[in-house]
């Protein structure tokens, strides 16, 4: 049976979408803290999901790895026990967590109100406002309007509120904790209501949607745009605005010294807001796990989720040493996925598995940074060009017949079947499952549960299976913003 609030974000046939105008998205979202919170969130039908904690908790650091499927999860707890010698507490810090005392484990569903696999503004908004959502809207719903985010939620009851990502900072996932626009597109909107809602700490990329009038008019911004200014803003009070980069954050394979490290940032954010006497409330995402999906670049999304799984760590670290140094258990840890990307599994047998990793394990670069090269090179030049690169970035070889495999959705040739896997991206990812041994169901967002681990406060109320929008529930009833 559907749930009642399901229900109501459903567009009945034959009505039109009402989207809103820009002015009109900005003049409900200036007043939107003063008035106490949005109509449509007041109004809305009661909410199911975890019954109310306990025990409070203080802060929510909430961990979300964009696009993270199974296998990525797998296999990136595979390489950190071939890393750590084979000892099981070798492993993922991830699935190390849950054999602690009380953590709590859930299979998550990750559906939209309008398509079985979601993306990740009604992923995201699932968790924000606490509603199945269409796919492409940020904590808007098309007959109600707009819906409160808990960022905003958590503002108006006194908390410091940050938002932390490898991906733009106006990007899906981020946005879905603190913006309400009918498009995700509407970056810049987004830019405007995160700093008009008060956050106080935001990091990623995605300066381009920052306009110089519109930096100019909250002076109370530290801004920073390289990780040594970023350190060097550490002690300094006040909102801070990290833009890293104009578009998206690098792969951590190939990033930059000059782009900090998601750890760094998370653990920055959460020094910083936890000063603000009333706690607070943030959201880490490594989000460029999923464009690593998107791209078939295991080598891509293998780094970046190691990455996180080392957020993981400091994070889990810092709960710890709170609650033995202070002796404060007042923060619940939330992480989790919004959904699968590509579907990637290792899927070689015996020896050739293990090889397959190594030779993972020796690339240099991402195959998106390969093709990126490649792009910038004579179209007669790209045969060539691909077998020099991956010879030199990943230790592989392609055979001539490999490359003209590769090659062919350059010619509008065919490579499979399945329409989702025609691309440049997908028959290079192809090619190389038979170096890596990982191979890509397609380019796509998939429907796949997901995982969902808690701890602290609140994390009590986690059952074993849980629909998406659950989540948003667990963590209001532990804040006691209800």
């Amino acid at each position: 049976m559907q749930p009642e609030h399901e229900q109501s974000t459903r567009r009945p046939r034959g009505r039109p979408e009402r989207h809103p105008s820009r002015r009109a998205v900005l003049g409900a979202g200036v007043g939107l803290l003063a008035a106490g919170g949005l109509a449509s969130a007041r109004s809305q039908p009661e909410r199911t999901g975890p019954k109310p904690s306990a025990g409070k908790a203080k802060n929510v650091i909430f961990l979300v790895v964009d696009g993270m499927s199974i296998g990525t999860f797998t296999i990136a707890d595979m390489v950190m026990r071939e890393r750590g010698g084979g000892s099981p507490e070798s492993g993922s810090h991830w699935a190390n967590l849950w054999s602690k005392p009380g953590v709590r484990r859930s299979m998550m569903s990750t559906r939209a109100a309008d398509s079985l696999v979601t993306d990740s503004a009604a992923g995201g908004s699932a968790w924000g406002c606490g509603r199945r959502l269409y796919n492409g809207s940020i904590c808007f719903d098309t007959n109600e309007g707009e819906l409160e985010p808990i960022l905003v939620s958590a503002k108006r009851a006194g908390k410091a509120t940050g938002l932390v990502s490898t991906a733009r900072i106006t990007h899906a996932t981020p946005a879905s904790f603190v913006a309400t626009v009918p498009r995700r597109s509407m970056e810049k909107i987004i830019a405007e209501q995160e700093l008009e809602r008060g956050v106080d700490v935001l990091l990623g990329g995605g300066a381009g949607n920052f306009s110089d009038d519109l930096l100019a008019g909250h002076p109370d911004l530290t801004i920073v745009r390289d990780a040594s200014s970023m350190r060097r803003a550490a002690g300094v009070e006040g909102r801070l605005l990290g833009l890293f980069t104009d578009d998206h954050m690098s792969y951590e394979l190939d990033r930059p010294d000059t782009e900090p490290h998601i750890r760094e940032m998370a653990m920055l954010a959460i020094e910083r807001l936890s000063k603000h006497e009333n706690g607070f409330v943030l959201q880490v995402e490594a989000g460029r796990v999923d464009h690593g999906g998107h791209a078939n670049d295991f080598p891509a999304i293998l780094h970046d989720q190691l990455a996180f799984e080392e957020t993981i760590e400091a994070v889990t670290n810092w709960v710890a040493d709170r609650k033995r140094e202070e002796g404060l258990d007042d923060t619940l840890v939330i992480i989790t996925t919004d959904h699968g990307n590509g579907g990637p599994q290792l899927t070689l047998y015996g020896d050739e598995a293990r090889r397959g990793l190594d030779t993972l394990l020796g690339t240099t670069h991402t195959l998106s940074w390969m093709l990126g090269q490649l792009r910038g090179r004579p179209r007669e030049d790209w045969a060539s060009g691909l077998r020099d690169l991956v010879r030199e970035h990943a230790g592989v070889t392609l055979s001539d017949e490999q490359v003209d495999w590769a090659l062919k959705p350059t010619r509008g040739e065919r490579v499979d079947p399945f329409r989702g896997a025609n691309s440049l991206v997908s028959a290079v990812g192809k090619v190389m499952a038979d170096h890596y041994g990982i191979a890509f169901v397609s380019k796509n967002h998939t429907a796949e549960h997901v995982e969902a681990t808690a701890f602290g406060p609140g994390s009590e109320s986690l059952t074993h299976r849980i629909e998406n929008y659950e989540l948003h529930a667990l963590m209001v009833n532990a804040l006691g913003l209800t």
